[in-house]
C-alpha cells in the first residue's frame, strides 16, 4: 500500500501523466482493481478509464504443407514437424499441394517438397507454380542431388536422405522469415 500512495504522489501532476499511466496500467495488469479499494480515489479514476487490453489471442500455428510421393517420407516429416508444434497438412501429389493452397493459402508458413512427385507436376514444376502465384511462401526441396534449374531465393535444397535436425532447423528459419514478412 506504501509504493501505490509513493506512485500516486509521484504523478501528482494529473492523470495524463505518461508516467503516472503506465505505472498505474502496469498495476492494473498485475492486481486485481476489486483488490484496491483504498487506493487515491484519482488513481482508481486512471486505472478505471485504462483501456486494458482484451486476453491475448493466441498466435496462430504457422502451417506446414508437405508433399512427396513416399508415404513414409511425408509421414516421417509431418510427424518431426507436429512434434516441434507446427500444423501440417500433409499432399501425396503437387496438384494436391496447390488445392491446399489455394483453400489456406492465409495460413501457409512454408511449404516441403520432394523434388519426385507424383502427377502432373514434379518438385521443380510445383516451384514454378508456388513462386509465381505465391511469392512470399518460402520453400524447402528434397533433392537427390540432379542438376538444378535456376531457382527462386525462397527455396532451400535440402539433400535427400535428409536429416530430421536439418529439416527442423531449415524448417524454423522458414518459418520465422514468412512470420516477419507476413506482419
Amino acid at each position: 500500500m506504501e509504493q501505490i500512495g509513493y506512485v500516486y504522489k509521484g504523478g501528482i501532476d494529473g492523470v495524463d501523466n505518461p508516467l503516472l499511466n503506465a505505472v498505474a496500467y502496469g498495476l492494473a495488469q498485475m492486481l486485481p482493481i476489486e483488490e484496491c479499494e483504498d487506493w487515491p480515489q484519482p488513481l482508481l479514476e486512471l486505472l478505471a478509464r485504462l483501456e486494458l487490453p482484451d486476453t491475448e489471442e493466441p498466435t496462430p500455428t504457422p502451417l506446414v504443407v508437405v508433399v512427396g510421393r513416399c508415404p513414409t517420407m511425408v509421414e516421417q516429416a509431418a510427424t518431426l514437424l507436429r512434434a516441434s508444434a507446427l500444423n501440417v497438412e500433409c499432399c501425396d501429389t503437387g496438384e494436391e499441394a496447390l488445392q491446399a493452397l489455394r483453400q489456406r493459402s492465409g495460413e501457409v508458413a512454408l511449404v516441403v517438397a520432394d523434388q519426385q512427385l507424383t502427377g502432373t507436376l514434379d518438385g521443380f514444376g510445383l516451384i514454378q507454380v508456388l513462386h509465381q502465384s505465391w511469392p512470399g511462401i518460402p520453400i524447402i526441396l528434397a533433392t537427390e542431388g540432379y542438376q538444378q534449374p535456376r531457382l527462386p531465393p525462397a527455396v532451400t535444397m535440402l539433400p535427400k536422405p535428409w536429416l530430421p535436425l536439418a529439416l527442423l532447423v531449415e524448417t524454423h528459419r522458414a518459418v520465422q522469415v514468412a512470420s516477419r514478412f507476413s506482419h
